[in-house]
C-alpha cells in the first residue's frame, strides 16, 4: 500500500491554487481602483465644503480664508485657491499632496482630454463681467477681475479618473453666491 500523493497529484493541487490567486489578485485591483476612485470623490466633496466656507468668509471679510482665495488685486490665480482648499488631502492614485497641479478647468465637462484629477466647471454667467471661456483662461493666470472670490455662481467640481477617461461619482455643485 502506497502512503502519500503522487506527481500528477500535487501539480493538478497546485495549477489549482494558481488559478485561484490569479482570479483573487484581479478582484483585489478592482477593490482596489473603486476604493481610490471613492477617496477622490470625498477628498472633492471636503474641496466643496472648503470652497463654500471660504467664499462666506472673503464675502464677510473674515480673518483666516488663506490668501490664495481673497481679493487681492490679481496676484493669485483661480488653480491655487483651489489647491490651498485641498490642503492637508492626498491624491489617492499617486499618494501625494493634492495642488494647484491637479486642478483644471473646462467649459463642459470631458474626462477623456482632462489631464487632472479635479475638474472645475465655472458658471455660465460667472456674476464678475468675466465669461465662462474668459474663466476657463484664466484659470491658471492672475486675472485681475476674474479671480476665485471675483466671480460668483455655482461652479461645479467633478473628479475625473485620467488613466480610464471617465468621471468618478457625480459632478459636486459649489455655491459661490455670497
Amino acid at each position: 500500500m502506497k502512503k502519500g500523493f503522487s506527481l500528477i497529484e500535487l501539480l493538478v493541487v497546485v495549477a489549482i491554487i494558481g488559478v485561484l490567486a490569479g482570479a483573487g489578485i484581479v478582484g483585489y485591483q478592482g477593490y482596489l481602483n473603486g476604493v481610490r476612485a471613492d477617496t477622490a470623490v470625498n477628498a472633492a466633496r471636503q474641496i466643496a465644503r472648503n470652497a463654500e466656507q471660504t467664499d462666506i468668509a472673503v464675502s464677510a471679510g473674515l480673518t483666516g480664508a488663506a490668501d490664495e482665495c481673497s481679493e487681492d488685486g490679481g496676484t493669485n490665480d483661480i488653480a491655487a485657491c483651489w489647491g490651498e482648499l485641498a490642503s492637508g488631502l492626498n491624491n489617492p492614485y499617486d499618494d501625494t499632496a493634492i495642488t494647484n497641479a491637479d486642478f483644471s478647468a473646462q467649459a463642459t465637462l470631458d474626462c477623456a482630454t482632462a489631464t487632472t484629477l479635479f475638474v472645475v466647471i465655472p458658471p455660465t454667467a460667472p456674476g464678475c463681467g468675466a465669461t465662462q471661456a474668459a474663466m476657463v483662461t484664466a484659470f491658471t493666470s492672475a486675472t485681475d477681475g476674474s479671480q476665485w472670490p471675483d466671480c460668483s455662481g455655482t461652479h461645479e467640481l467633478a473628479v475625473c479618473d485620467i488613466d480610464e477617461d471617465e468621471q468618478r461619482g457625480d459632478s459636486l455643485n459649489v455655491n459661490l453666491d455670497n
